[in-house]
């Protein structure tokens, strides 16, 4: 009860935790039917159903057996189902995401989009907007814009979305050669628009190998920059508990660090 907030006192002992958790999993979106499959025989006539779109792993070991991430991904992959692997090692765990080599994301931050007045708009080829400095703009550089009531570059209102490629507090940069328009005089809105965009995802398998090479960057980013390393740190951690797992059935405890160590620098090597 003190790891997770779903469950109650009754659940204790009578229940396993996917099922005391399965009612309130469900209130979060009521047009997203979630189910607890209880043993693999359940899993598979599932998976071969054609009715199950996201599978969700939570437990790399149960009943002392390990259930391995990758073929389990290899599967879902394999039937076009998305497949999700979560787990929490005690202060840390992982979150794991496989949607197949062209998933359309049509909406990326789930947030309202947003409207801002326009003061200035620069042609050129690339043509440079300044919002009214009352309010900065929370435009990022990838979104899609479409303007309204425009006075003079009239030409604007009429085209479909364009990306923003450069963004400072009060100004963005649209990937759009206005130099033929007309001139801005006044007035106008800008407004984000949502537009479908097409993601490949990685395999456990290249994940689990090389975690940074689906990044933008070629590295980890923590979120606390003082700690830069530390989640390289724990993905080798990461190894060695799986291979720990693998050959034990169990999580290690604090006697098998060593042990443990040993599996994560032998994995890190191959890697």
């Amino acid at each position: 009860m003190g790891s997770n907030f779903y469950l109650e006192e009754k659940d204790v002992g009578s229940r396993s935790r996917a099922d005391a958790c399965i009612s309130k999993l469900q209130e979060l979106n009521p047009y997203v039917k979630v189910s607890v499959l209880p043993n693999e025989a359940a899993l598979t006539a599932a998976l071969n159903s054609g009715e199950v779109h996201v599978v969700c792993q939570t437990e790399l070991s149960i009943g002392g057996k390990f259930h391995d991430p990758s073929s389990l991904d290899q599967t879902c992959r394999a039937k076009g189902i998305g497949f999700i692997s979560s787990a929490t090692l005690g202060p840390w765990g992982y979150a794991f995401l496989d949607f197949g080599e062209k998933h359309v994301i049509t909406d990326h931050d789930g947030e309202q989009t947003k409207q801002f007045i326009v003061t200035m708009i620069e042609k050129g080829k690339e043509t440079t907007v300044t919002v009214h400095e009352d309010k900065r703009h929370s435009y990022q550089e990838g979104d899609y814009v479409v303007f309204r009531e425009v006075e003079g570059m009239s030409q604007i209102n009429d085209l479909p979305p364009a990306k923003i490629c450069k963004t400072t507090t009060f100004t963005f940069t649209i990937e759009l050669d206005s130099s033929a328009f007309g001139d801005y005089s006044r007035q106008g809105v800008v407004e984000n628009i949502k537009v479908p965009k097409e993601v490949s995802y990685h395999t456990w398998d290249q994940s689990f190998r090389n975690p940074v090479a689906s990044t933008a960057n070629g590295f980890f980013e923590p979120p606390d920059l003082a700690k830069f390393g530390r989640s390289d740190q724990l993905h080798a951690a990461l190894l060695g508990i799986v291979e720990f797992l693998k050959s034990k059935g169990r999580y290690p405890q604090a006697a098998d660090l060593d042990e443990t160590l040993k599996l994560a620098e032998a994995r890190m090597k191959e890697n």
